[in-house]
């Protein structure tokens, strides 16, 4: 039956639509009706901003006669039992403190498709009552006709679920996005700052974007960005969200000739506020702390040449793959020959974990990725992880990747952080499932000779 009554009124909406004059004869035809243009449950979102709101309520005209009609608007709590029972809630009702509703009947008058009326409601009196970000207090309101129309039978009752939230500026295009820098068009970081709220205040935004947060994410993600350094982008001078605005763009421009090889990332994150409200400085505006974006791209570096390369140090190799011309050396990880490979000892016994190769690239470079090669095919080489460290002097080690390995015919390349060194040390580390055997045809490393 309520299907057959949603059918009529969308046919008495359409009818409407096509402007009946007055003194169109609707002998015959289906009578008006009315009903809550949005009935159901709705939240609707506040914030305490010292304001009244207003939450317009719609009433809609449907049919094709033409005459006055009048309702009256109450507040029905014991609707609140039915709606828990469906919802799985435990909605309250609204403290008659916090809203303000006409008791008077509103008219509709002859020829009006739609009629709004406003209810009244008060963030900082809800407050008193629940926290941020609750959803306790449901307003359930029923239409009820005095005069004129009947009501579409399931359309007279709405319910108002009262959500407050602090007033925070937010970052409003938050998330993680790559950036193609071989584009041609590339041009900038943008930020999108702004608050949902209206805004009356000056507000001034400091950002944080630091290598913590790069750390902070490599840790949570396995991964190895480098925050991108200042020569690579220019910052804006300063970030205001002035008072009547609630948006802003902070764009962060890229310079394509200064980027260098290298997997970077460009964290961003609102560290601070200043407000002020008429002069005065306030403390009313805070910062929505969970909202962090990130911008990420990776430019592949040169192949860098290997001919001045040295094994400076090793702890396994077996001599005994020569006899086939498989190598087995530590120096055939750097020969350039893919048909040689370094193979952890095995004639008399193996060496246990971990294992590792020093490289002397002979000079000093920028190290982007590095490639390695595996033996492939249908060898035994239970290899699972692969580290990666780099060092200027041979001394100090800096921790430049931890990567999965695959015994593959295909070559992997691994995104390190990017950092600049004379030498590279490959491990075969005591974890992750690696076993006391291992083979790697060929090491290469992409970047920038300085």
């Amino acid at each position: 039956m309520k299907n057959l009554l949603y059918y009529t009124l969308t046919i008495f909406l359409l009818a409407s639509a096509f402007g009946c004059k007055d003194n169109f004869d609707a002998e015959g035809m289906a009578p008006g009706v009315l009903s809550i243009a949005t009935p159901g449950l709705k939240k609707i979102v506040s914030y305490d901003v010292g304001e009244t709101y207003s939450e317009p309520i719609w009433i809609s005209v449907g049919g094709l006669e033409n005459g006055d009609s009048k309702v009256l608007f109450t507040i029905q709590p014991e609707l609140l039992d039915s709606l828990n029972d469906f919802e799985g809630k435990n909605f309250e009702i609204l403290p008659e403190s916090c809203y303000s509703l006409s008791d008077e009947p509103v008219v509709i008058p002859a020829g009006e498709s739609n009629v709004q009326i406003n209810l009244e409601y008060y963030p900082e009196e809800i407050l008193k009552y629940q926290a941020y970000g609750d959803e306790k207090f449901v307003l359930p309101i029923v239409m009820k006709e005095l005069d004129g129309f009947s009501i579409v039978d399931g359309r007279n009752e709405m319910f108002l679920n009262f959500v407050v939230s602090e007033p925070k500026v937010r970052i409003l295009n938050a998330g993680m996005y790559e950036i193609d820098v071989t584009a041609d068009n590339l041009s900038s970081m943008d930020v999108a700052l702004g608050v949902e709220f209206t805004n009356k205040w000056d507000i001034h935004i400091n950002l944080n974007v630091s290598q913590e947060l790069v750390d902070a994410y490599n840790t949570d993600n396995g991964t190895f960005y480098s925050l991108l350094p200042e020569t690579m982008y220019t910052a804006p001078e300063s970030i205001d969200l002035p008072n009547g605005t609630k948006e802003v763009i902070a764009a962060y421009q890229l310079h394509k000739d200064k980027i260098m090889p290298g997997n970077y990332m460009m964290p961003f994150k609102i560290a601070s506020l200043e407000s002020s409200l008429d002069g005065e400085p306030t403390d009313v505006i805070k910062i929505e702390e969970d909202d962090e974006l990130y911008y990420t791209f990776s430019l592949m570096g040169d192949l860098l040449p290997k001919a001045a390369w040295t094994i400076e140090s090793f702890t396994t190799q077996e001599p005994a793959e020569g006899q086939w011309g498989n190598g087995g050396l530590a120096i055939h990880l750097i020969d350039d020959n893919p048909r040689t490979f370094w193979h952890s000892a095995w004639a008399g016994g193996s060496d246990p974990l971990p294992y590792q190769i020093t490289i002397d690239m002979a000079k000093e470079c920028l190290i982007s990725q590095i490639e390695v090669l595996p033996r492939g095919g249908s060898t035994n080489n239970p290899i699972y992880l692969l580290d990666f460290e780099t060092s200027i002097d041979g001394q100090n080690w800096e921790f430049v990747g931890r990567f999965d390995f695959e015994n593959t015919t295909e070559p992997l390349v691994y995104a390190v952080k990017a950092t600049q060194a004379r030498y590279i040390r490959m491990i075969v580390p005591d974890s992750g499932g690696n076993q006391t055997i291992a083979a790697i045809r060929e090491l290469s490393a992409y970047g920038k000779e300085l």
